[in-house]
């Protein structure tokens, strides 16, 4: 009898242990592998769940409408050039690139005589090629009645290169596309803007989600393209949500072009293992109890992943050399807004004992805004503090 009992328990325990490591795969798979999420409708899923946790007051939902209507009008007169590049793992990674032209190609204005103030036909195709050739585009027409709004360069001899440059990174399950709108003000301010579909996102390649970390080689790659034609530029860093979190992880990288000259963050998460414990049960519906989710982390790394710890923030900016803005809504429910606090209080910590080494930092915090919102609840003051903070610390 006893026999049967302890054979008993050890069938159960291993019923159990077989669910859980497939709990944790699943999980895993749910979250970070693309083409199983798009089975399940994931992206879309999360997108909409997303929203639905936004914040929907009337000036919110103004500013969103009239925003979404002026990004529209400069797509139609700038075009919206893309550039390719090959990762090294050999993924194809796509771009928009709205570079600044030179005068005589129809541009007009100083870049950086512009840069902290405002002023006032699609193209497409993309170009193969490794870094030094990434940002080769194909031409388009410009209606002439939008003249006024400089079409952007479509090849690499008309690229001002004394223009300053912002590499611009979208969120989790984002895309591109939704950076337009803060590229548009980059863009009228005299800034060349570079915008990535980070790897399996929009229309880059990639087998798994990067969170930051797995993206930083396809990033840093992104800014020799820059580099390639403007070889002294000043360079941004910008993200929100995930893209944040990645600007702040390759701001920390020993490898980064000291041509970077400071981050702007905006609601960045300090922790991806953090996040996934508390939304993907609201977004999947599987448990994240009873550590399921650092044992999906493992079985994730374990099937040719990355270690998700790694691609913490807070794990970096400890050692960022660089100035940092930070902003964020008080009404975020998808990165609460006490992550802002945290990366802000260890940002530059592991630089504080020389205080010529620790690098000038900001935190804004938009009242009312939620999850990378703080442009759309308070444009002007946004706006302000972004290319204050920028002029304060590079001109």
């Amino acid at each position: 009898m006893k026999k049967r009992a302890r054979t008993a328990l050890i069938i159960i325990v291993c019923v159990l242990a077989a669910l859980y490591i497939t709990a944790a795969e699943l999980l895993w798979r749910t979250a970070l592998e693309p083409d199983f999420m798009r089975k399940l409708d994931a992206f879309e899923d999360f997108t909409r769940k997303g929203y639905s946790e936004q914040v929907y007051t009337p000036d919110i939902v103004k500013t969103e409408s009239d925003t979404s209507r002026r990004t529209s009008e400069w797509l139609a007169a700038v075009g919206e050039p893309k550039a390719a590049l090959t990762a090294d793992d050999g993924t194809r990674l796509i771009a928009a690139m709205f570079a600044q032209p030179l005068a005589e190609s129809g541009g007009s204005g100083d870049a950086g005589g512009t840069a902290g103030g405002a002023s006032g036909g699609e193209s497409g195709g993309t170009a193969d090629g490794d870094a030094g050739a990434a940002t080769e585009t194909a031409d388009g027409d410009v209606d002439a009645a939008a003249a006024a709004l400089k079409p952007a360069a479509t090849d690499l001899e008309s690229i001002d290169p004394d223009a300053p440059w912002v590499l611009m990174l979208h969120g989790y399950t984002g895309w591109k596309e939704e950076q337009y709108p803060v590229a548009m003000e980059f863009y009228e301010r005299g800034w060349s803007v570079l915008v990535p579909d980070l790897r399996a996102h929009g229309e880059s390649e990639g087998k798994y989600i990067g969170m930051g970390y797995a993206d930083m080689d396809d990033e840093l790659k992104w800014l020799d393209a820059i580099l390639n034609v403007s070889p002294d530029a000043d360079i941004v860093l910008f993200g929100r949500s995930m893209g944040a979190s990645a600007a702040l992880q390759l701001a920390a990288s020993d490898r980064l072009p000291e041509n970077v000259r400071c981050v702007i963050s905006d609601s960045a998460f300090r922790d991806p293992i953090e996040l996934f414990s508390r939304k993907m049960k609201e977004w999947t519906g599987l448990p994240t109890t009873l550590g399921l989710v650092d044992a999906a982390a493992l079985s994730f790394r374990l099937h040719g992943g990355y270690d998700l710890h790694d691609a913490a923030a807070i794990n970096a900016v400890p050692r960022i050399p660089l100035p940092v803005l930070f902003i964020q809504g008080t009404e975020d429910k998808i990165v609460p807004v006490e992550n802002a606090y945290i990366l802000y209080e260890a940002c530059g910590s592991a630089l504080a004992e020389d205080p010529s080494g620790a690098p000038e930092k900001e935190l804004q915090i938009f009242e009312g805004a939620g999850h990378c919102q703080s442009a759309d609840k308070d444009r002007d003051r946004y706006y302000g503090e972004v290319f204050g903070f920028i002029i304060d610390n590079i001109w």
